[in-house]
């Protein structure tokens, strides 16, 4: 007995997932002008919704909801009505069923809110395009900050081989050494007359030795 439970249960299985491998096909068939609308609202909707089908099951609901998620752009496009009319009924009949069965709807209907996007599909996007913007703003703020360090660097390294200054104070360069062709010689001449002078006064004091 329990074998034929999980072998009917197997069968239940294969039998939805081939029902709605079904009717996302014709969905899709739809999408590329291969079915007209005809048969996506007579042959599915109203053959699968009441009052025509006495039985709805969560299968139905879970198919159709397959449906609009895959064609429902096109269907809202060309009749928005009877998208109406469909939306109305699956809500209203869902709360017959399980969780699960009644998330599916509302995710149907969420997307038709967002333009027939996936909410998810739409955070990422938007996350995406927050990320590239950091980046962006990041990359900037490098170039702004290499072009600044290399203006500094430019106007700190403004000296030659014979003249050399240690730093900068209120934008005058201070200068610490001397030219080797004038600033030195002229220390070399005041140095040397110095000598002199005292030399000079040496021997007018003691005469000459």
């Amino acid at each position: 007995e329990i074998e034929d439970q999980e072998e009917l249960d197997m069968k239940k299985s294969k039998f939805k997932r081939n029902f709605i491998a079904t009717l996302s096909l014709a969905a899709e068939l739809y999408n590329v002008d291969l079915y007209n609308a005809d048969v996506i609202h007579k042959g599915l909707f109203d053959a699968l919704l009441p009052p025509q089908n006495h039985n709805l099951s969560s299968p139905d609901i879970e198919g159709l909801c397959e449906v609009l998620n895959r064609c429902g752009k096109k269907l809202d496009e060309t009749n928005s009505r009877d998208v109406d009319k469909y939306l109305q009924k699956l809500l209203s009949h869902a709360r017959k069923f399980d969780f699960r069965t009644k998330v599916l709807v509302e995710k149907i209907k969420e997307m038709r809110a967002n333009g027939w996007e996936e909410r998810i599909k739409k955070a990422k996007a938007t996350t995406l395009d927050k990320i590239q913007e950091e980046h962006d703003k990041q990359q900037q703020a490098k170039r702004e900050r290499r072009a600044h360090r290399q203006q500094q660097q430019s106007t700190y390294d403004t000296y030659d081989d014979e003249d050399y200054f240690v730093g900068y104070s209120n934008n005058v360069p201070q200068q610490r050494g001397y030219n080797n062709n004038n600033n030195g010689n002229s220390r070399y001449r005041q140095v040397n007359n110095n000598v002199n002078n005292n030399n000079n006064h040496m021997h007018g004091r003691y005469g000459r030795y």
